[in-house]
Formats: C-alpha cells, structure tokens, sequence
C-alpha cells in the first residue's frame, strides 16, 4: 500500500540522473565507517523520482577519510553507469549525470588534480 506516497510523472526529454554520495566515518563501536548513495531521476523543474539508494557499513577500517570519500564516490558512480546504461537502452535516450558530494576535501583534491 503506498498511503502518502505520491508518484511523480516526469518528461522524458529532460531527464538527468543525480546521484547523492555520503559516508559516516568511523562512527560505529568497531570503527567501520558507513557509506551510501541515493540515484534519483529528475526532470528540469527538480520533480524526482528515487531509482535506487543503498546504506552499508563498510567491511574494512578506514584511516583516510580521503580515501573512504574516494571509494563512496566511485562505489556510487559504479552503481549509477549500470543504471544510466540500463534506462538509456529501455527508454532510448542518453541521460545527463551530475555527481553531488559533500565533501570539500574531495572536491579540492579533485580540481588540484584537473580531473573535473
């Protein structure tokens, strides 16, 4: 039963893919960290529809902070290429990505490298 829950129609001509990254660094007894990512499709009036969304705790110790945004990140666009690949040969059309973290110290390391 979806009581509450409202589905949103969107265009299909103005379609993008967002994908929304975040982690939980060591904030577990253990230590392990915890890493997740939301996919959301939206039209250009920001309606969306969540595709897929994902909370795990992340086997291994971390000690990086870096590293672990590092991994949560290609972790979430890994997920997001099969899906974009999946919706583009169902729907016929070549969806635009935007990639959204919060993370300043990746973001800095990433425009010091020249990747963006």
């Amino acid at each position: 039963m979806t009581r509450g829950l409202k589905f949103v129609k969107l265009d299909r001509d103005t379609l993008k893919l967002l994908i929304f990254t975040n982690l939980l660094f060591a904030n577990n007894k253990d230590l392990l960290s915890q890493i997740g990512y939301i996919l959301v499709l939206a039209n250009e009036k920001n309606r969306a529809n969540i595709v897929h969304w994902l909370l795990i705790k992340y086997k291994r110790i971390m000690r990086n902070i870096l590293a672990l945004e590092l991994y949560t990140l290609t972790h979430g666009y890994n997920i997001e290429a099969l899906i974009k690949t999946t919706i583009n040969k169902i729907l016929q059309l070549n969806l635009l990505v935007i990639l959204c973290i919060n993370s300043k110290l990746l973001y800095n390391c990433l425009i010091k490298l020249g990747t963006i």
